[in-house]
């Protein structure tokens, strides 16, 4: 047997005996799957730009996600999701499992909710939409995924480090700094890897509200066992949807995250500052979002601004993204769907007064048209662009296809 096929045979495995319990306590349980298969063209690196943290992409040859609900009682759910990936690095396979537990009702109360476990993000509106098989673009917004020169588990001797080559676009890759290891750089939010935490949330007339205590932040969940710092993270989001009138279909909130990212093995790094530990370094973020659906239109957009306090960094650095999407449905079959985003990086200044952003600005468009041609089959036409002024390397285009299937 080949490694990537013994990589998907233990995959199954491995999923089969988690969704086991989930038979022997529930009254009801059910299981749905949905499937990815992408053939795609065009730049290497315009591919490599859509990578997430463990390898896995949007575009990969073939995805999958099986997702399981055991209903306990009236009030109480249990759920596993374990999302694989064609490209995913398979030491990391049980990074994927999502296991938490819901509750319906809070104290006899409908409008106050409770999950806990390895729970979905808790920021904005992307995360609602990102497993489900509407999502009409095959790409993740670049402020849900795209990995920024900053990093928790590096730190820099000063502002010069992020003069370095190879440190400004090089956030996705793997990279070593004084004897020190580190996976990748953080994004604004990250949606794919979900934090270990507690959410209460509800709806109530309109008015929705979310808030949780996470072992992360919203750049950096901390998705093992144990947390990689000695503090924890709250993020939450208040919006107001219209139930009726000239307004329905709009939707419209803020969202916010705050808490410490740094690993706390950085302490002992011989460029940590004296006094201070690792909880000193915040990750901060604030958000708004923006929706509208009427008729066979759809309109979703977000705004984020997240900073990073960097040690021996100076000023704390910031980002600056948003995304504007428009959906298309042209009959039960035939959907376009088009979006434009952008990041925005602060300026900081070297130790020979030499000023720039630290890291490279970034645009990208991507467009789809899509066929249902049957009630759980569709297949898709992508194409994407993504733009960086400052480098041409890595700008580039992608084109694919793609088939998706599910089960309802």
């Amino acid at each position: 047997m080949r490694p990537d096929q013994l990589k998907f045979v233990t995959a199954g495995v491995l999923v089969s005996a988690l969704l086991l319990p989930h038979t022997l306590f529930a009254a009801e349980f059910g299981v749905s799957a949905q499937g990815t298969f992408t053939y795609k063209g065009g730049d290497d690196e315009a591919f490599a730009l859509n990578t997430m943290n463990r390898g896995d992409n949007p575009f990969s040859a073939f995805r999958f996600l099986i997702a399981s609900r055991a209903v306990i009682n009236s009030n109480t759910s249990l759920y596993l999701e374990a999302p694989i990936d064609a490209n995913a690095n398979s030491s990391m396979f049980l990074t994927y499992l999502r296991p938490f537990a819901r509750l319906t009702s809070v104290g006899g109360a409908s409008w106050l909710n409770l999950q806990a476990g390895r729970i979905p993000t808790v920021f904005g509106t992307f995360g609602e939409r990102s497993n489900s098989t509407e999502t009409a673009l095959m790409g993740v917004p670049l402020l849900y995924f795209y990995h920024s020169a900053a990093r928790g588990d590096i730190v820099p001797t000063n502002n010069d480090y992020f003069f370095q080559p190879g440190v400004r676009g090089g956030g996705y890759l793997p990279a070593t700094y004084n004897n020190k290891f580190s996976f990748v750089g953080m994004p604004m939010i990250y949606d794919s890897c979900w934090d270990v935490g507690a959410e209460m949330y509800g709806t109530q007339s309109g008015l929705q509200f979310s808030l949780a205590a996470v072992q992360g932040t919203v750049s950096r969940p901390s998705i093992a066992g144990s947390d990689n710092n000695g503090a924890k993270g709250v993020a939450g989001r208040a919006g107001y949807e219209a139930q009726s009138g000239p307004l329905f279909g709009l939707r419209l909130g803020v969202s916010g995250g705050y808490g410490p990212y740094m690993n706390q093995s950085m302490e002992t790094d011989s460029n940590f500052p004296a006094g201070k530990k690792a909880e000193d370094f915040k990750n901060t973020i604030v958000g708004g979002d923006l929706s509208y659906a009427r008729g066979p239109w759809q309109l979703f957009s977000e705004v984020a601004k997240a900073s990073y306090e960097i040690p021996n960094v100076h000023p704390t650095l910031a980002v600056t993204g948003y995304y504007v999407e428009l959906v298309r449905d042209f009959g039960p079959s035939w959907q376009a769907a088009a979006r434009q985003e952008a990041l925005f990086y602060n300026n900081i200044t070297s130790s020979t007064g030499v000023t720039q952003t630290w890291d490279y600005n970034i645009s990208r468009w991507e467009a789809s048209l899509s066929y249902r041609f049957r009630q759980n089959t569709r297949i898709r036409l992508g194409y994407q662009s993504t733009h960086v002024s400052d480098t041409p390397d890595l700008s580039g285009h992608l084109v694919a296809m793609q088939l998706q299937v599910w089960t309802r």
